[in-house]
């Protein structure tokens, strides 16, 4: 695979946002099992898209949430709770 003229091996690790790894995921370009889970901590410093692709990855109901707090926030109870 190339990206922004860098060329990656098979088995390579990448660093992808959130929202570029539902992208592939979607397409069947990755599968979950490749993808390693995101911090915490890194929660606070993503976009609202990509909050929302994390959600939708870890499959958890975001009852309408369209904040960001509300949507860390329901992320951070999903993974607490798990």
């Amino acid at each position: 695979m190339t990206d922004n003229g860098h060329d990656y091996a098979r088995g390579d690790e990448i660093d992808l946002s959130e929202a570029d790894a539902a992208g592939l995921l979607q397409m069947g370009a990755i599968s979950d099992g490749q993808l390693l889970p995101a911090k915490l901590e890194d929660l606070d410093s993503m976009k609202l898209d990509e909050l929302k692709a994390v959600a939708e990855r870890e499959q958890i109901d975001l009852d309408g949430a369209t904040k960001k707090a509300d949507i860390i926030a329901a992320i951070k109870a999903k993974r607490e709770a798990a």
